[in-house]
């Protein structure tokens, strides 16, 4: 029988997510930190994935199964049914570090200011093999304004506090990139971050995912987030103390170069430090 009242609530939507379903689940089960509820929903597989979660024996794990509506209606139902104060996210393909929960749920508990927290990440294969590290930005103040170029994190390693999230609607049905339009929103009601320690292991170069965006596509919803940023941003001196005129040069640039060239968001462990 599962928690009744787990503080953390991890949520894992599937579809299709049979090739690394089983290695993605353990990676939760492993986790160093007790108190947590791990909602895992079908959303409407046609491969052996809901054989894959029905065979799970584990008092933390609630599983639902549902006909296909796609991932943001899939998260904001696992959102609606956590009973945890925080939500953790985890992608059918990827794994979580052993000491990702802790971790995160730790730093929230001791800066209330923060309503989400991402971390550093691996990139890894479809072997598992690690092929790099990302460190993305660390100060709140810089990955707000990173809102400004793109994504600040990698969406299946955040955890953030549930009523905050409920309070803006949660996640868009509509919207092709579901994150990061939805810390746009977040952005003007709290604070962000991520921590610069690697918890997470993101698998790239697969088909396995649950949401293949037309590359076309992610762009122009991309601009379309960022202009939305502009339109609607922080005063100035809430985004770090920059001046109003530092913002409109960015703006510029971005109008002049709307894709920042790939990488360039990364920071060094050594720059991070």
């Amino acid at each position: 029988m599962a928690h009744n009242h787990p503080l953390v609530s991890v949520i894992l939507p599937v579809y299709n997510g049979e090739p690394y379903l089983q290695e993605s689940i353990q990676s939760i089960l492993k986790q160093d930190y007790p108190n947590f509820e791990f909602i895992i929903i079908n959303d409407g597989s046609s491969d052996a994935s809901w054989d894959i979660i029905q065979q799970i024996q584990d008092y933390r794990v609630r599983v639902f199964t549902q006909e296909n509506c796609g991932l943001p209606a899939t998260l904001n139902r696992g959102i609606h049914l956590a009973k945890g104060e925080f939500i953790a996210r985890i992608d059918q393909d990827d794994r979580a570090l052993p000491k990702r929960l802790s971790a995160q749920i730790l730093f929230l508990q001791t800066h209330p200011q923060i309503g989400v927290v991402g971390s550093a990440y691996r990139i890894i294969d479809a072997t598992g093999t690690v092929i790099g590290i990302r460190y993305p930005l660390c100060m709140p103040h810089q990955v707000k304004r990173h809102l400004f170029i793109g994504n600040p994190f990698c969406h299946g390693s955040v955890v953030f506090h549930k009523h905050i999230v409920l309070s803006v609607g949660g996640y868009d049905h509509e919207a092709p990139i579901e994150d990061y339009e939805l810390w746009s929103r977040l952005a003007g009601v709290t604070q962000i971050t991520n921590l610069p320690d690697v918890l997470y292991d993101y698998r790239i170069g697969l088909d396995t995912s649950m949401v293949i965006v037309n590359k076309e596509k992610f762009v122009k919803e991309t601009e379309k987030i960022r202009c939305r940023v502009w339109e609607h941003a922080i005063p100035p001196s809430v985004w770090g103390g920059c001046s109003a005129s530092s913002l409109w040069y960015e703006r510029r640039q971005l109008k002049k170069y709307p894709l920042i060239p790939k990488g360039t968001h990364n920071r060094s462990q050594h720059e991070l430090h």
